[in-house]
């Protein structure tokens, strides 16, 4: 049986949470019964720890399970294929390494002679254009426009090997020249009507 004392201080201080209510009810059972022996404090502390876990159960019977998924352990089943604590072994492996620096021939045809047409109309006579010297498709060479123009011109020089040969590109080429000449319309419709 508790002193009446430590019964109204109880009363008043239980709406405290229950770690501190039950840490209150311990010291106080054992400060008031220091003198009557060692197992009487033992008695009073074991008192606390069952009020303690007999309030877990009960949460824990009353509480109504997760609607959620509980989480397993994080990552399971997955290995480590990898060393992840100390200085890493060798294994009796070689030692991986680049390979010996090895010099270029700085002076090969493609390096000694790269860019040597790009002044050519400045440094020679005059009679030669840069665009001369180009390679590429010929409707491409020397020309300069919009995207639109260039698909044109493109349609107009291989428009019938693209639809024989490969129909997919043709109609890509056909379809980009629609969009693009809807949006060029478009654009210059709005500006001369500011």
């Amino acid at each position: 049986m508790l002193p009446s004392r430590l019964s109204s201080m109880m009363s008043t201080t239980w709406a405290f949470s229950r770690s501190k209510c039950l840490t209150f009810l311990s010291r106080s059972s054992s400060s008031s019964s220091s003198g009557s022996g060692y197992g009487a404090s033992k008695s009073d502390h074991s008192l606390a720890t069952y009020k303690l876990e007999s309030q877990e159960d009960k949460a824990s019977a009353y509480a109504s399970p997760s609607p959620y998924k509980n989480p397993g352990p994080r990552r399971y089943g997955y290995q480590t294929k990898y060393k992840t604590q100390g200085v890493l072994p060798r294994n009796e492996r070689p030692v991986r390494s680049l390979d010996p620096y090895k010099a270029k021939n700085r002076w090969t045809k493609d390096r000694a002679l790269f860019g040597q047409n790009d002044y050519i109309d400045i440094l020679g006579d005059g009679d030669v254009h840069p665009a001369d010297l180009l390679t590429g498709p010929k409707w491409l060479i020397a020309f300069k426009g919009n995207e639109l123009e260039r698909l044109t011109r493109k349609m107009e020089w291989e428009g019938p090997r693209l639809k024989t040969f490969y129909p997919s590109e043709w109609n890509r080429v056909d379809k980009r020249i629609r969009y693009l000449t809807r949006l060029y319309n478009n654009k210059r419709h709005k500006r001369s009507a500011d």
